[in-house]
């Protein structure tokens, strides 16, 4: 997550179990943090020495080969979230957000998964993810319940998520 000076955030990328973060701190001679990490669930979080992991690397070059993909995957994903935040609108951000995280075509809330941190997700603020929720709700894309959101036309909602301005 990237927070400006004014208290907005960007969140970059979610981790998931068993995932590696921060591998460019480590690579970069300056040791440099370029994000904020944030437990949203009880995690436990391994920390490996600079000088262990690089020592690794040089001994195991399908290490190396792994950070590296790590990093280009990385890289892709940092590539599509300026497409997304540049090229399309809070409402087609929104419903791709919708699409990705639903099962059933049902979004369950989980207890951290506010507006605010959709907002955070999406590069904008909760007003506007707001605005955007009910706008899908009156075209008849969603219905807002109280702890989930139902994809009621994900034809119409996959085309919201598909345009670009």
């Amino acid at each position: 997550m990237i927070t400006s000076s004014a208290g907005r955030e960007q969140i970059i990328r979610l981790v998931g179990p068993c995932e590696a973060f921060n591998e460019i701190g480590i690579l970069l001679r300056d040791n440099l943090n370029l994000v904020t990490v944030q437990a949203i669930e009880p995690s436990t979080v391994w920390v490996i020495d600079r000088k262990a992991l690089l020592g690794l690397m040089d001994e195991h070059p399908a290490l190396c080969r792994t950070v590296t993909q790590n990093l280009a995957n990385r890289v892709v994903h940092l590539v599509k979230l300026v497409e997304d935040l540049s090229l399309r609108t809070v409402e087609g951000r929104l419903a791709r957000l919708l699409l990705e995280q639903s099962t059933d075509d049902k979004k369950k809330r989980r207890r951290w998964a506010t507006q605010a941190e959709m907002a955070a997700r999406l590069g904008t603020v909760i007003d506007v993810v707001s605005r955007a929720l009910h706008k899908l709700e009156e075209e008849g894309m969603i219905r807002i319940a109280r702890h989930q959101i139902e994809i009621v036309d994900r034809k119409r909602l996959e085309q919201k998520a598909a345009t670009r301005d």
